[in-house]
């Protein structure tokens, strides 16, 4: 099983030191690729400098957009504002040669608006995907997990069917966020059935019984026998999302050693007992 290919680490985390001690440490693992975003989008001034960063440590670029824009607003207002935001994300993909990108579906505060949440989400998702296709960027959704007052419109298989009522399925690709997905409680093997081939990213994090994630691999109650199935069957991007360089460390070492055993497993004790 070849993934190491594939794998990124997202750059939103409480990593201490310089941007350039932080692609160094990236530039001398396994890693090929940062994900930026979600927390930090280079400004104009950034984006020169950062560029020449990623060719001199020679890692690639994805990108978050930032999950503060909701695309299930309901006001009209924020929620025009909040598609500008998105298409001004999307515009450091033409400087930073960025073809990938996560896009969060957004949220409603009251659960009784849902229906009109994904219709929202539609509405908008015309305007971001044809910004997109013109930048020749690829676009997949990710699965979040309702917190508080925001009840998230894309949680787990279920929603992916209302969401193809408006948008056009053959126009959606996700990314499948585990540590989500186990903190919700939808089936890991469930959730990638049903996004079949259009399952192009894996963003990879553990999870604990409190309801804490972003935790290395290995720590705590994430399947991981079935996400090295997941990425065995689907070889999509893998993108760690951990809070530290010393948790991303961790997990890449667990997922180094858990791929190299599932490898070395016979096809028939693949998906018994623990990676």
């Amino acid at each position: 099983m070849k993934i190491s290919k594939k794998i990124g680490v997202a750059l939103y985390n409480e990593f201490r030191g310089s941007l350039e001690s932080f692609l160094h440490f990236l530039s001398n693992t396994e890693i090929n690729y940062v994900e930026i975003g979600k927390d930090w989008i280079p400004t104009r001034r950034e984006l020169d400098r950062f560029r020449d960063l990623l060719e001199i440590y020679q890692l690639g670029a994805t990108l978050h957009i930032s999950d503060h824009y909701n695309l299930a607003e309901p006001n009209l207002g924020k929620w025009k504002r909040n598609i500008l935001g998105v298409l001004g994300d999307l515009s450091v993909c033409y400087d930073l040669g960025i073809k990938s990108a996560v896009l969060h579906c957004g949220w409603v505060s009251d659960p009784k608006d849902l229906s009109k949440g994904y219709e929202r989400f539609g509405e908008a998702y015309k305007t971001i995907s044809g910004f997109a296709e013109d930048l020749d960027v690829g676009i997949s959704l990710e699965n979040q997990c309702s917190e508080g007052l925001r009840n998230y419109i894309f949680q787990d298989y279920r929603d992916i069917d209302k969401l193809s009522e408006f948008v056009d399925p053959d126009e959606m690709f996700f990314t499948l966020d585990v540590g989500h997905a186990g903190r919700y409680g939808a089936p890991l093997d469930e959730m990638a059935s049903s996004m079949g081939d259009k399952l192009v990213k894996i963003h990879l994090h553990d999870y604990n019984k409190l309801g804490k994630d972003h935790l290395p691999l290995g720590t705590g109650e994430l399947d991981k026998k079935m996400v090295l199935k997941i990425i065995e069957e689907n070889d999509p991007l893998i993108t760690i999302e951990n809070r530290s360089v010393q948790d991303i460390r961790n997990s890449i070492s667990y997922l180094a050693e858990a791929t190299e055993q599932r490898a070395s497993t016979s096809p028939s004790e693949k998906d018994h007992g623990t990676p």
